[in-house]
């Protein structure tokens, strides 16, 4: 960071004017820093800032609600931490700019840009941001090839876990909020639209598990067992009476020949009658 502010200053003196020109619409790139380590980050300047955070979030690890951003010339100066409601158009985005990334402690998140600071717009814009998060998640899970990066999926998975907590417990601050008619209506109107994220993040979760619970193997008391059927006894065939006076067994050249079943195999050159 010393070395680049040095070569920014000496830029200045020199009196070197960067020709490159801000990004307003369309995609590009950037260089984010994070731990000595360099990243290429696209963006899409014309998309949210979640979205933003998403792709930050697969190339580093850091979670969108703990990313602090700094670098950009535009907004509130480069100073300035990224907002998450910030409008990327309006930060002076150039192809190839480099920026700071750093991770802020739970608790001490960047809140959203709010008008005023009535408790109803500083719920609705934390709204406002998880739905852009839960877009940009949808996004990512479309665009990435999820199967070829599992590191990817399971960050995904992760992040949509730990939104689905975020967006209960701003649920139960929604049902905190009192007062007459207008409130009532407000915080309705802001109880369907958390639901609705909630409800997505479920499907997405489940989408998204990298080690979805596999189906239980039916057990033998719960496979239906066909009820056996009964065979029919097969008949047993008659046998000539045996005319000859003695006791003794017939022998094997003397038998009648039997088919495999043992019925007696009878001569077809007669008719019977």
């Amino acid at each position: 960071a010393k070395m680049k502010n040095m070569f920014a200053q000496a830029k200045e003196m020199m009196g070197v004017v960067d020709d490159k020109k801000s990004v307003i619409t369309g995609t590009t790139f950037v260089f984010v820093w994070y731990e000595k380590s360099k990243h290429r980050v696209f963006m899409d300047v014309g998309a949210t800032v979640a979205a933003f955070e998403m792709h930050l979030y697969l190339a580093t690890g850091v979670v969108p609600t703990r990313q602090k951003l700094l670098g950009f010339e535009g907004g509130d100066g480069p100073r300035c931490a990224l907002q998450p409601n910030g409008d990327l158009a309006t930060l002076q985005v150039k192809e190839g700019m480099e920026l700071t990334l750093s991770q802020i402690p739970y608790g001490q998140e960047i809140e959203a840009k709010t008008l005023t600071t009535h408790i109803v717009d500083a719920i609705g814009a934390k709204c406002l941001v998880v739905e852009d998060q839960v877009n940009g998640i949808e996004a990512c899970a479309l665009v990435k090839r999820l199967d070829k990066d599992p590191l990817a999926k399971k960050r995904l998975h992760t992040f949509s876990m730990f939104l689905h907590e975020h967006g209960q417990r701003l649920l139960l601050k929604i049902d905190g909020i009192e007062g007459g008619d207008a409130m009532r209506m407000a915080r309705k109107a802001l109880v369907l639209k958390m639901n609705r994220q909630l409800d997505r993040l479920e499907i997405l979760k489940k989408s998204l598990d990298p080690h979805p619970p596999a189906f239980p193997k039916p057990t033998p008391a719960d496979t239906p067992t066909t009820p056996a059927t009964t065979a029919t006894p097969a008949t047993p065939a008659t046998q000539a009476p045996n005319t000859s006076s003695s006791k003794t067994h017939l022998t094997a050249a003397s038998a009648t020949p039997t088919d495999t079943l043992g019925a007696p195999v009878v001569d077809g050159g007669g008719e019977m009658g």
